[in-house]
């Protein structure tokens, strides 16, 4: 048992420092040029970390909680905030620097797949 936990804390450790890094691989301000996006009308006057710093923190959060009582409900927590994280890491894609925006998507496609294989469960 004790194995199985250090197994899904080490695997939830890894995502969140990869999360992590996706959102620091840039400099804090950029521009977008779809004015429907959310990237767009806030990369180019807000460092982009800020935009998805209330989806970390729940995610954290959850993490924490998860990695304190690995139960089933925290793990779908984690989840849930997991993708919420995630899908706030899409939505600032155009603040990514156009040369990059490819491996970050593909880094994020990677991370939503590990999230939906149910590696806490």
């Amino acid at each position: 048992m004790r194995s199985n936990v250090f197994f899904r804390k080490t695997v939830w450790s890894k995502f969140f420092g990869f999360c992590c890094a996706i959102a620091l691989c840039s400099s804090t301000s950029c521009s977008g040029d779809d004015g429907d996006d959310l990237a767009a009308n806030d990369c180019a006057n807000t460092a982009w970390t800020q935009l998805v710093s209330d989806e970390a923190t729940a995610y954290t959060n959850a993490l924490l909680a998860y990695n304190e009582n690995p139960t089933e409900e925290n793990c779908n927590t984690v989840k849930t905030f997991a993708n919420a994280y995630l899908e706030a890491l899409r939505d600032i894609a155009d603040c990514i620097p156009q040369t990059s925006q490819t491996e970050v998507n593909q880094a994020i496609d990677e991370a939503k797949e590990d999230v939906d294989n149910d590696l806490c469960g």
